[in-house]
């Protein structure tokens, strides 16, 4: 898959003024495509540098963007990689599950900020809970790979 970064840009449910009051006009801005794009282009940016040589070789999005200008000014700008959606309903949590492998991937992530000052990662969306947490999972198996074979490694010398 390479080195790429993966966003969750959630809109749809929490994203609409009307239907969330003051809490939905607080995520639209913060999601706000143009606010949006600048910081995935910051964290790029700060990824090239740090990456020795290997690079940030795309950027995957999941997002329930509803608004198709909004969905272009953002793949757009960013050049963006995306799960084609069937458009079928019935289809929609299986998309969903490959989004969320997909993302689990990915040499960085970002996702919803959550709740709180200042925001809290952990109160995110389920989605990108899930994302989240399996990335601690797939962090916890490597270290534990490394550990058992450096001790076994150790051990076969003495």
């Amino acid at each position: 898959l390479g080195h790429f970064v993966a966003v969750h840009w959630r809109r749809g449910d929490r994203g609409y003024q009307e239907e969330m009051g003051i809490h939905g006009h607080v995520d639209v801005a913060l999601t706000a495509p143009a606010r949006m794009v600048h910081y995935v282009q910051e964290v790029v940016s700060d990824l090239q540098m740090s990456v020795h040589g290997e690079g940030v070789t795309g950027i995957f999005l999941a997002t329930n963007c509803g608004n198709q200008e909004h969905l272009d000014y953002v793949q757009e700008n960013l050049a963006t990689v995306r799960v084609p959606s069937s458009g079928d309903w019935r289809r929609a949590a299986h998309e969903a599950v490959v989004e969320q492998i997909i993302m689990s991937r990915a040499q960085a992530v970002i996702v919803p900020p959550g709740v709180g000052d200042p925001p809290n990662v952990n109160d995110t969306s389920n989605f990108s809970l899930f994302v989240l947490e399996q990335r601690r999972l797939d962090a916890l198996r490597r270290r534990a790979a490394l550990y058992a074979h450096t001790h076994t490694h150790t051990d076969t010398q003495e």
